[in-house]
């Protein structure tokens, strides 16, 4: 059974018939229900099930020309267009009742008729084996109804079986008793025991033809147990030992007759026959109520307490829906994954990064030997340019030094010189040797530099070298002397350097050499 309650205050029952429409409008205010207004719409020539667009525009009038004043619906179709069949389930959940009768409602009818509607009445139980009542109608019934209600502007929220929501709103009252009904589906039976309907059958027109097929019905639905007792008998749950029949009379005129006779039948069958009032369903009638459309009724309130045992719009036996995810799952997933990926090429990045370091730290280790080899010969090479250079000035100091040196036995022994920094001479020494004890050439040489305006600051001596007694070495001298040399321009070599001019005088020993 539908558990679901409406959210709407106001509702339409409509019990659909081959010829008219049974319509109630119910309203429900601080948990009482009342029937503001009733009708029965019959069906105008050219009119019918087989055109339902023409049939609900025709409908829509009806509604707001009778002044009703919702358009949420629920619709009932009669018990005739609704095949049945008794099945036993196992003890399970409904879920596993479900799909179990999913796989057999195929089977189980006529493979002659397609495209049915499946849905069933009762309850399983977790605990023992259970009859559920399994329904099957064909889907162009639905269609129709659905067609209607598009042409009447009517928003169908189920569509039912009249009778299945009469025996329930009945039941709620009487327990276990027996509904007849003649409304404009005909003469219908149906019970209801504590869950679901037990039985649900078109007897026949809401005539007294249908008196005799009635008898039989009543008889073998008696026959069956109720949940009053623990076998066949007769009790109604009413604390009385005679089964109810409650009576609905939904026929406008002619039914008196039918009437009597269904009374009849019913107490031929042993059965206390009562006919049904609004009241027995809970429901007040408003002063706009035109008849009693109990069917309608019922139909408006089941669906407004959620209590409809049958709805094809929303089977329980439809096929499982495709499970579709949260779109806050699927974009906090999609979020996580790109984060993921960020965080991915983010190391991908770092580790790119760091091989190519690596890579080329190796090479730079591979050229540490080569680049040491080259900084040592940097270092031999800018230690040689001072002597071999654009223009080397130790080399006219060399020149002049050689030039001047006097023919005989003088010599150099040895010559250093280095550039002062400050102002680009060459400060020098020589040191040499005479072959014999006579210095006069040394003195020659110094008079000779001294008279040359490149060399200046000559300082130094010269002396015999003292030999031992008896040796037989030739007698030699020696001189030292320190100079400073400005290099000539025009010398081979020269560079630029200080001039004389340029250069305060100098002291020679004791005498003035600067010319």
């Amino acid at each position: 059974m539908k558990k679901k309650r409406s959210k709407h205050s106001k509702m339409l029952g409509i019990a659909v018939g081959d010829k008219s429409m049974l319509i109630a409008e119910v309203a429900v205010a601080g948990g009482k229900y009342q029937a503001v207004r009733t009708g029965q719409y019959t069906y105008a020539e050219g009119q019918g099930l087989s055109v339902p667009e023409t049939l609900g525009q025709g409908l829509n009038q009806y509604l707001r020309a009778n002044g009703f004043s919702t358009r949420h619906a629920v619709f009932g179709m009669p018990a005739k267009w609704v095949l049945s069949k008794p099945k036993e389930v196992p003890a399970a959940d409904e879920s596993t009742i479900a799909s179990s009768l999913r796989l057999q409602a195929e089977g189980d009818f006529s493979p002659e008729l397609k495209d049915l509607v499946f849905d069933f009445v009762g309850e399983g139980s977790r605990s023992e084996a259970q009859t559920v009542l399994l329904l099957a109608t064909p889907r162009k019934n639905i269609d129709n109804i659905r067609a209607i209600a598009d042409a009447a502007k009517v928003d169908v929220e189920s569509v039912t079986v009249s009778l299945a929501a009469l025996a329930t709103a009945t039941a709620k009252v009487r327990k276990d008793s027996l509904v007849l009904s003649m409304g404009p589906g005909g003469t219908e039976l149906g019970s209801q025991p504590q869950e679901g309907v037990a039985v649900l059958r078109h007897v026949g027109p809401a005539s007294t033809s249908a008196a005799p097929t009635l008898l039989g019905e009543l008889r073998r639905a008696t026959a069956q147990p109720s949940s009053s007792s623990s076998g066949f008998g007769n009790g109604n749950g009413n604390g009385r030992s005679q089964r109810e029949l409650i009576l609905w009379d939904d026929v406008e005129s002619g039914s008196s007759s039918a009437l009597a006779a269904c009374r009849g039948m019913g107490e031929a069958a042993g059965l206390l026959v009562i006919e049904g009032e609004l009241s027995t369903l809970g429901v007040s009638a408003g002063p706009d109520v035109r008849g009693r459309a109990s069917m309608a009724v019922a139909l408006a309130v089941e669906a407004m307490q959620g209590t409809l045992p049958i709805d094809f719009l929303d089977t329980r036996l439809a096929p499982p829906k495709e499970q579709r995810y949260d779109p806050r799952v699927v974009y906090g997933v999609a979020a996580g994954v790109l984060v993921a990926l960020l965080a991915g090429a983010a190391w991908y990045d770092s580790y790119r990064l760091d091989s190519q370091l690596a890579s080329v730290q190796k090479a730079i280790d591979g050229r540490m030997a080569v680049h040491k080899k080259i900084l040592e010969d940097t270092d031999k090479i800018l230690q040689i340019r001072g002597w071999h250079t654009e223009s080397p000035r130790l080399l006219s100091c060399i020149y002049e030094l050689t030039r001047d040196l006097p023919q005989g036995d003088a010599f150099l022994v040895s010559f250093s010189a280095r550039q002062d920094v400050k102002n680009g001479d060459i400060i020098g020494q020589i040191q040499g040797r005479v072959g014999t004890n006579n210095t006069g050439p040394v003195l020659t040489l110094v008079e000779t530099m001294n008279r040359s305006t490149r060399f200046a600051n000559l300082t130094g001596d010269a002396r015999p070298i003292l030999q031992r007694p008896n040796s037989t070495t030739p007698p030699e001298a020696s001189f030292n002397w320190n100079f400073t040399y400005l290099p000539d321009p025009s010398l081979p070599g020269a560079g630029s350097g200080s001039t004389s001019s340029s250069r305060p005088q100098q002291t020679r020993q004791g005498r003035n050499t600067n010319r």
